[in-house]
């Protein structure tokens, strides 16, 4: 058995962000204009040493970090985001 340390924690400035699995900085005036560059940590795999039956002969997958960019627009209609 593997046991993953997960704290479950929350903090959203106006600048900087810090969840359980990610952290980012915000660029922009406002929520409906906004750019953000994030690292967030990615849970792969399972669980458990054995490997189930049914995925006998794929690569172990490993948890890892993604690195990222998103941003956002908006306006009366709503907001969009990519």
């Amino acid at each position: 058995m593997r046991h993953d340390f997960l704290p479950l924690y929350l903090y959203e400035g106006e600048r900087v962000y810090l969840h359980s699995q990610s952290v980012g900085v915000k660029f922009g005036p406002s929520e409906a204009r906004r750019f953000e560059f994030f690292l967030k940590r990615r849970l792969e795999g399972h669980p458990t040493d054995d490997i189930p039956s049914s995925l006998a002969g794929m690569a172990r997958r490993e948890p890892g970090i993604d690195i990222g960019a998103s941003g956002q627009v908006g306006g009366a209609w709503g907001i969009a985001s990519a």
